[in-house]
């Protein structure tokens, strides 16, 4: 009954969705968060403050989930989830990194994301990683070295995603390379130097 009210008529099913959105109990509150997402007239944003309010308090993962995504299709800047990086639930972190990787002013913030990339969980590297497309900045190098150390093969996706960071950097020799980088930075630099000379075999 909720489900038809809010789909046909939002607005009347307003009031019930903000008081399940208020709830105690989790699978209200994930209901109300999905009626938003899927039935509130696009380009709407009533229930902004609710849900910036609601995000702290948040524990269960689902909804947290729906919340983010509802927070950015409204607009609202991505990295103020920031302190989430650090939540002691990991589906929480994974989820504000990847949300967070979608503002355009990350690159101000490379220190938290920093955080992220040495964080213990080899899928909260991954999601920081892929958070960071199109941010070439250099005290990210020295990080990457040590994933990269960290990671001998490509089972977790970490080194993959780190020469695919490293392809955007603007590096077009190795005598630039070798110029610029510290002597410290052994594995960054031999994928450099397969990213600039793919056809040399050492």
């Amino acid at each position: 009954m909720k489900k038809v009210l809010a789909k046909v008529n939002f607005d009347r099913a307003e009031p019930i969705i903000r008081q399940e959105l208020h709830s105690k109990n989790a699978a209200c509150r994930l209901l109300a968060l999905q009626f938003i997402k899927w039935y509130m007239p696009q380009g709407e944003g009533r229930f902004t403050e609710d849900l910036i309010a609601l995000l702290p308090l948040e524990t269960d993962e689902q909804a947290f989930r729906f919340m983010t995504m509802i927070l950015n299709d409204m607009g609202v800047e991505m990295l103020s989830l920031m302190p989430f990086f650090t939540h002691p639930n990991k589906e929480f972190r994974n989820q504000a990194l990847y949300q967070a990787g979608k503002s355009t002013a990350k690159a101000e913030y490379v220190t938290e994301f920093i955080a992220a990339l040495e964080d213990a969980d080899p899928v909260i590297q991954h999601t920081a990683l892929q958070a960071l497309n199109g941010v070439t900045d250099a005290r990210l190098l020295p990080v990457f070295e040590r994933l990269l150390q960290q990671h001998k093969t490509n089972k977790d996706c970490i080194r993959s995603n780190v020469r695919g960071l490293l392809e955007e950097y603007p590096f077009v020799s190795m005598e630039q390379v070798e110029r610029e980088l510290p002597s410290s930075l052994i594995q960054v630099k031999g994928i450099l130097r397969k990213i600039i000379d793919p056809y040399q075999r050492k």
